[in-house]
């Protein structure tokens, strides 16, 4: 387990509260590696792991602060922390600070099409081609091609 330490001022200390990079910090870790945190089963139970130099720092840094020095501040209050691809664990190069848009379209068990050379979830590809997903999604579900429910207008 890393060490919780307040040297950088960014946890809950006195009346001080936490800043949301620590908390998403110190979230990923006991998701992680904490068998009794809630979510475990679907991340340390499952393999996904946080790099060394986010779990024990480095050059002197807490982790803490090596995972801040990686990431910077998050954008807005609507971002938070997501790792580009999910079968890896948390790391500078697969991690990045994303919408709540953002990341449900980077989730498991995704349907997938191509859609103008691009290989994109559904609902990407159907805000693209300005349809509505139920719609496209029930063209497919009669079998049309990915192709044609994404390109042929809705009846007037």
């Amino acid at each position: 387990m890393p060490h919780f330490n307040h040297r950088h001022g960014e946890s809950a200390y006195g009346d001080r509260k936490s800043t949301p990079e620590y908390n998403s910090w110190a979230s990923m870790v006991q998701r992680c590696c904490n068998p009794a945190e809630a979510a475990y089963d679907r991340y340390g139970g499952r393999g996904i792991t946080v790099c060394d130099r986010w779990r024990h720092g480095e050059d002197g840094l807490t982790a803490y602060e090596c995972f801040l020095s990686d990431m910077g501040r998050r954008p807005s209050a609507k971002h938070s922390l997501d790792r580009k691809e999910n079968s890896r664990g948390y790391s500078k190069d697969n991690c990045r600070w994303a919408t709540r848009k953002e990341q449900s379209r980077n989730r498991r068990g995704l349907h997938m099409v191509e859609y103008g050379g691009v290989t994109m979830p559904l609902s990407q590809a159907c805000e693209d081609a300005g349809l509505r997903y139920g719609m496209v999604k029930r063209r497919i579900y009669r079998g049309w091609s990915a192709h044609d429910a994404l390109t042929t207008p809705p009846l007037a």
